[in-house]
This record gives C-alpha cells, structure tokens and sequence, in this order.
C-alpha cells in the first residue's frame, strides 16, 4: 500500500497502470474523477486496520521520531 496525499499524481498512477486507488467521496463528485473513474459502491470495502511504528534497529529515532511516537502513544492510550 502506497499513501498518495495528492490527488492529481494518484490519478496519473491510476489512469496509467492497473493500480486500484481510494480516495474521499467528495473527490468522487469532480469532473477529474467521473470523466476517467468507476466508483466500487462499499462503504465496508476498507476495515480500520491496526497500525504500527516502526523505525530502524540500528538507530535512535530523532528527536522529531520520539515525539511523535510520544503523540501517537498518548492517542492510542486515549481512544482505549
């Protein structure tokens, strides 16, 4: 799974190979996505799936790493 946060460099990778691609229902309505899309109508199609962090073995994680990982942590104590 590759995450895309642009829509335009997802399409050109979508429209040019057979990749299958998910975006927000609202980018669904633009005459970018109906002149070159189909829609796959499941509203379950995707289930939340747990996540992780990972960082290399070797290494510490920087500071901007620990803190985000700090975040992270306190979210996921938080939403339990």
């Amino acid at each position: 799974i590759h995450v895309i946060d642009y829509f335009p460099i997802a399409r050109r990778i979508v429209s040019s190979s057979n990749a299958v691609g998910v975006v927000a229902q609202a980018w669904t309505q633009t005459a970018a996505f109906q002149g070159e899309f189909a829609i796959v109508h499941a509203p379950d199609f995707l289930p939340y799936a747990p996540l992780c962090c990972a960082y290399q073995a070797r290494r510490a994680p920087s500071p901007a790493g620990n803190a985000l990982i700090e975040i992270l942590c306190e979210e996921n104590k938080s939403a339990h």
